[in-house]
């Protein structure tokens, strides 16, 4: 198993372990454990956009070019499938470190 692979598995696992019963509760966990200033942007029956405003990975670093935020992609998955009860994927769409000025998430539900 990969790196990425790695972080994806336990970052599903932290989500869900949060034990957040709504949207609302996680956001306030993200704040509260210093991961980022969460603020959702769109949410609908298929989806939600969460933007990470001071990500905790990569708020200051410099522009990589490219998406680094696999971690909190994968907690804020398993928080959101624990959640809704329903399979959920998340795909980081926008990253400090990919010159966005934020990080986004973009929650695909199924």
């Amino acid at each position: 198993m990969g790196g990425r692979s790695v972080t994806a598995v336990v970052g599903r696992e932290i989500g869900k372990s949060l034990g957040c019963m709504t949207v609302e509760d996680f956001l306030k966990v993200l704040l509260d454990l210093k991961i980022g200033m969460p603020e959702v942007v769109e949410k609908s029956e298929r989806k939600i956009v969460i933007q990470l405003h001071d990500c905790m990975v990569c708020d200051g670093m410099d522009d990589v070019g490219e998406m680094v935020c696999d971690l909190e992609g994968a907690i804020i998955e398993g928080a959101l499938a624990s959640i809704l009860n329903r399979p959920v994927s998340v795909k980081e769409t926008q990253c400090n470190c990919n010159g966005d000025g934020v990080c986004e998430f973009t929650a695909t539900i199924r």
